[in-house]
C-alpha cells in the first residue's frame, strides 16, 4: 500500500460537468414536477453553515441545509452515485407551510427510476 493509494480521479463522483452551471434555489423549480438528478454535494461552512445542492441538467440547486445529511449518504454510497450516473434518480418538491417558523418549507422527494 503505497501513497499513490490517496489518487482520486479529478475528486467527482459524478459524470457531469457543472462548472458552468449557475446557482438556484429550489424555489424556482415548479413544484410537483420531476427533476432528473445528476449529481448532488455540500458547500463549505462559510459562517453561515453547510449548504445541500443538487444538479441538474441546466442548475446547481441550493436546497435546505437539512437535506445535508441525505446528500452525504448518497455521496457515500456507491450504489446510490452510479444510480446517479446511470440516469436512474430524479427528485422532485412540493411546498409546505412551517407554523413554527411561520414560512415556507421545501419537501424534497428522491425517485428511482
Amino acid at each position: 500500500m503505497g501513497i499513490s493509494n490517496l489518487n482520486h480521479e479529478g475528486g467527482k463522483l459524478f459524470t457531469v460537468d457543472n462548472s458552468e452551471f449557475s446557482y438556484i434555489h429550489i424555489k424556482e423549480l415548479v413544484p410537483g414536477r420531476e427533476y432528473p438528478l445528476f449529481g448532488c454535494f455540500v458547500t463549505k461552512d462559510n459562517g453561515y453553515g453547510e449548504g445541500a445542492v443538487l444538479i441538474t441538467a441546466e442548475y446547481n440547486v441550493n436546497v435546505p441545509a437539512r437535506y445535508v445529511q441525505e446528500i452525504r449518504q448518497i455521496i457515500a454510497s456507491p450504489e446510490m452515485v452510479q444510480q446517479i450516473n446511470d440516469g436512474k434518480a430524479a427528485f422532485k418538491y412540493t411546498v409546505g407551510f412551517s407554523e413554527k417558523y411561520k414560512k415556507d418549507m421545501y419537501l424534497i422527494t428522491w425517485i428511482d427510476k
